[in-house]
């Protein structure tokens, strides 16, 4: 590595930005980032010039370092990487496409090493990797917003849905986000309907208005009826526009996802019958 490209990296490693060795013939640059678990934003790790089947050997801070080539037969391109960063060996061997995001993968696989952040690289025509980190950033604030929904939405399912008992119809759909859950359980042994409001976030879970009312024969042989020809699900919808219903067949927990803004008949008649609330949604 000639003394240009250590100064360089000598200046990367130390928080600066902006210096660059003259441009490769490639017109390509490797930009190499660390993304931590949100809220931690990630962090660029390296930015160098690329010269197509030449060797890479930078060495980094703390024992860590990037090593490989990256290769092009005219097509398309080829990396051969191995770095040591976010506490162990990461490595890559195949196709990358300019512009796109990459993702490493610690060798060999542990999947109980904790985890401390995920390598991600580009290769790319734009030797400034500003651009990259906050395409990242936004990336790894959108997926961390998202996380408790899908924890609140896995909650539900797993203590609400999958705990459907013989005889039994249970039906759910979010208010607003999957954190507040309208829940109603149908027991068909003993004709009587249930309804309660469950909040749920990671340090609390609450039950509320909880009410319960008796069914008449009728009603209960009408939706007999109705769980025995359940339309075909649409697991396509985000779960704070669908409405769950889960039913046990022999063994074995059913669940059925529904639109709740174009919903089946069969479904409405089953709120209908058992007296359910269901908010009218057009959109």
């Amino acid at each position: 590595m000639n003394l240009q490209m250590i100064l360089c990296l000598a200046l990367i490693l130390s928080g600066l930005s902006g210096c660059f060795t003259t441009a490769p013939q490639s017109g390509l640059y490797l930009h190499l980032l660390a993304s931590p678990a949100y809220p931690t934003p990630p962090k660029l790790i390296l930015s160098i010039p690329i010269h197509l089947s030449e060797k890479i050997d930078v060495p980094l801070a703390k024992g860590q370092y990037l090593r490989g080539e990256i290769h092009s037969d005219g097509q398309k391109f080829i990396a051969h990487l191995e770095g040591y960063f976010c506490s162990y060996t990461n490595v890559f061997d195949g196709q990358v496409k300019p512009e796109e995001r990459f993702t490493p993968w610690g060798q060999p696989y542990d999947s109980n090493a904790p985890f401390v952040c995920q390598p991600l690289f580009m290769l790319s025509s734009n030797r400034n990797a500003n651009a990259f980190v906050r395409q990242q950033n936004k990336a790894q604030r959108k997926e961390g917003e998202r996380k408790p929904d899908r924890e609140a939405e896995q909650h539900f399912k797993d203590t609400f849905l999958a705990k459907c008992n013989t005889n039994e119809i249970r039906c759910l759909w979010f208010h607003d986000r999957p954190n507040i859950g309208m829940e109603m359980t149908i027991h068909l042994n003993d004709c009587t309907v249930f309804e309660e409001r469950e909040c749920y976030s990671s340090f609390l879970c609450a039950l509320q208005n909880g009410q319960s009312r008796k069914l008449s024969y009728r009603q209960l042989f009408s939706l007999r009826n109705i769980i025995d020809h359940l339309p075909p699900s649409d697991m396509k919808i985000a779960s704070a526009k669908s409405v769950f219903i889960s039913v046990r067949k022999g063994n074995k927990i059913k669940l059925f996802q529904y639109n709740r803004s174009h919903l089946p008949a069969a479904i409405q008649r089953i709120y209908d019958v058992a007296g359910g609330y269901l908010p009218d949604v057009t959109n």
